[in-house]
């Protein structure tokens, strides 16, 4: 038997041979949506669809959903929602390729996850967002909460309009 060397990333967790070639995007260096502390929920896109014979409408990429200051709308807006837009504002809009390529995407309104430890955290915060589901929150909101406080709050929403929510019970 010979001896192996292997390296490992400390943000996702994959083993490599060679060091320092990794562009990890789970790293906070590279200040994106997957360790900030705004990052809502993930907002699947529309693909690119033919309007015309040789014509093609451009598609809305997937991305995330942000909470930051750039963002956040009039809180008297119609969504009812604390004021956050739907979709990311197109000076945030940060697409899912950018986000796994590992280059610096450098958002001027990026702020760390407290505690942040890679992927691990985002695994963390996603389980949370499905308790809350459909509470529109933060990253950062999610992890300051217990999963009690957060099925609860949850359940108050959907209380509070059963006509619009229906009842996630039943099924």
């Amino acid at each position: 038997m010979k001896k192996v060397i292997r390296y490992q990333c400390e943000w996702c967790g994959k083993e490599f041979r060679t060091p320092d070639r990794h562009m990890c995007k789970w790293r906070p260096e590279v200040h994106n949506c997957l360790s900030c502390a705004y990052r809502g929920a993930f907002v699947k896109g529309e693909p690119a669809r033919q309007v015309d014979f040789g014509e093609w409408e451009e598609g809305v990429a997937n991305s995330f959903m942000c909470h930051c200051k750039e963002c956040f709308d009039d809180p008297k807006s119609s969504t009812g929602q604390g004021g956050w837009n739907d979709f990311p504002s197109a000076a945030c809009s940060v697409n899912e390729k950018e986000l796994g390529s590992g280059k610096p995407i450098c958002c001027r309104d990026w702020k760390m996850v407290p505690g942040y430890k890679g992927k691990k955290t985002y695994c963390e915060v996603e389980s949370k967002r499905h308790i809350a589901s459909p509470l529109l929150l933060s990253a950062e909101e999610l992890l300051s909460r217990t999963d009690e406080d957060l099925a609860e709050s949850r359940k108050k929403l959907i209380e509070s309009d059963p006509k619009y929510w229906g009842n996630p019970f039943e099924h």
